[in-house]
């Protein structure tokens, strides 16, 4: 139950691109402080999930 929860509302957050929009922010707050770049990693996840959304309709 809490599972299929968890699993609607982070479909919602990607449907509405709240999630790629946050993890991008996060992706720029570390850019600034530690000088690495993770929007590669952020593009994969998007992807999978993206991906994986299709799939389970």
């Amino acid at each position: 139950m809490l599972k299929e929860k968890l699993k609607q509302q982070l479909n919602k957050y990607v449907e509405n691109g709240q999630l790629e929009k946050g993890l991008n922010k996060v992706n720029d707050q570390v850019k600034k402080k530690k000088g690495k770049d993770y929007s590669k990693y952020v593009d994969k996840l998007m992807k999978f999930l993206n991906k994986d959304k299709n799939n389970n309709k």
